[in-house]
């Protein structure tokens, strides 16, 4: 069988799907788009004729809404037998029509904008096409500016000051305590600040540790005078 049309209407397809699947019930292999549209429309045509019978029975007993003896009397009128439906509907052949999945429209994607577009000057003309959006060409910088203002600089400078004092008193005070140290002081003793440098010395560091001390010579005294008395004798 050949393809549904996707420019038909969704009822029409679906009369054309069911007839299909009769048609497969019956025992058919193909058959021609044409074939398949005359008997869609011979079915719907029918199923049509029975709700219009049905509206008829139930006007004719004054009621809005037509019930299941209107529809039992339509078929009845329509030579067709209403007790076989349920025979039919079990029918061990029967054919499943998978349900359709609706199909939207695809719409335009949405583009985002941010903030206002920067309209022309007066000497652009007005069929040029439009800024973009402002964040694809400004700049916003991620760091501060520095402060060049004489009473900010002054200030920070003087805090500076404060906390090196501090800082150094501190450390003098831990180093050397009979030292009295006072952040006053140290704006005017210069001869404080010798405390933090290393002490001078003429021979090399290195000389400490290779020269014996008094400790040493000491000890090595005592253990020769205990070999000769053990009658050891050195090389």
């Amino acid at each position: 069988m050949l393809g549904a049309d996707p420019g038909k209407p969704t009822l029409e397809l679906k009369m054309e799907s069911a007839v299909a699947a009769m048609c497969v019930e019956a025992g058919y292999v193909s058959a021609n788009r044409e074939a398949i549209e005359v008997l869609a429309q011979v079915l719907q045509s029918y199923i049509k004729e029975i709700g219009h019978t049905s509206n008829v029975y139930c006007e004719v007993a004054q009621r809005s809404v037509p019930t299941v003896s209107d529809i039992h009397l339509a078929f009845i009128e329509l030579g067709a037998r209403f007790m076989n439906l349920e025979e039919y509907a079990q029918r061990p052949q029967r054919r499943h029509i998978p349900r359709q999945l609706r199909s939207y429209p695809n719409l335009p994607g949405k583009v985002l904008q941010v903030g206002s577009h920067k309209k022309h000057p007066p000497h652009i003309s007005a069929n040029f096409p439009s800024y973009p959006d402002n964040h694809t060409f400004l700049k916003t910088p991620t760091y501060s500016v520095p402060d060049s203002d004489y009473c900010i600089l002054k200030e920070k400078m003087a805090t500076q000051n404060k906390c090196s004092r501090e800082n150094l008193s501190t450390l003098i005070s831990r180093v050397c305590p009979s030292i009295p140290v006072t952040c006053h002081s140290l704006l005017h003793d210069i001869d404080v600040y010798k405390v933090l440098l290393p002490e001078a010395s003429e021979k090399p560091a290195f000389i400490n540790g290779l020269v014996p001390q008094e400790i040493d010579l000491a000890q090595i005294q005592r253990q020769d005078e205990q070999s000769k008395k053990l009658g050891w004798t050195n090389n």
